[in-house]
């Protein structure tokens, strides 16, 4: 699957990204959160069962070779823990080495719901990172779970806070004719996700 901020490549990873939720128990027909009692068992785990284990789905750069992404992992993965998901892969730009990190549908699903929790309820999201990252993917899993659509940002031949300005306006333009801003809809609220340099570059930028 690949990830990167290419509007066409986003669209086929956030459906695969819905089909596994949706597998798991975790995702409605309408987009959104199952029944509480569901999604805190995990989805389909059931009494007594563990859910069975699913192929796993990794996320990767525009560009990358996944045959040979493919073959890097066989050689390094020599367990995978219960319910595993995904397998993201970290940049290693702190300790030189990227690390393979394994995640459950489950987490991800958590990690939104708190995230919208902490913000005060879902909304309508942009995506100005790369979605095979974490921070990038996560914003698709709050998309799915908000059934809103992301707003992406193309980052492909670099980050400008000028485009993430005019997406910020488009977003908006769009959100006004249908959404009572009283009612505080998904649709009404708009959420970005940024890294520091990003945001110091936002900060910077006049226009932005």
């Amino acid at each position: 699957m690949t990830g990167g901020t290419a509007p066409d490549d986003v669209a086929a990873l956030r459906a695969v990204l819905a089909e596994r939720l949706a597998r798991r128990g975790l995702l409605t027909a309408q987009g959104g959160w199952p029944a509480a009692d569901t999604a805190d068992r995990g989805g389909d785990e059931e009494e007594g069962r563990t859910a069975p284990p699913l192929p796993l789905l990794v996320p990767i750069g525009p560009g990358e070779d996944g045959d040979r992404t493919r073959a890097d992992l066989v050689r390094r993965i020599t367990r995978v823990p219960p319910r595993t998901d995904l397998v993201l892969r970290t940049s290693g730009s702190t300790t030189g080495t990227g690390q393979l990190i394994a995640v459950s549908a489950a987490a991800l699903v958590a990690s939104a719901r708190a995230t919208h929790d902490r913000l005060g309820g879902p909304g309508t999201w942009l995506l100005p990172l790369p979605a095979h990252h974490v921070a990038g993917l996560q914003i698709l899993i709050r998309s799915l779970m908000a059934a809103t659509a992301p707003v992406v940002v193309d980052t492909s031949t670099g980050f400008s806070p000028a485009a993430l300005a005019e997406a910020l306006r488009s977003a908006r333009h769009s959100a006004a004719p249908t959404a009572d801003p009283a009612a505080g809809s998904a649709a009404t609220r708009l959420y970005v996700s940024l890294v520091p340099t990003q945001l110091v570059r936002v900060l910077r930028e006049p226009a932005a």
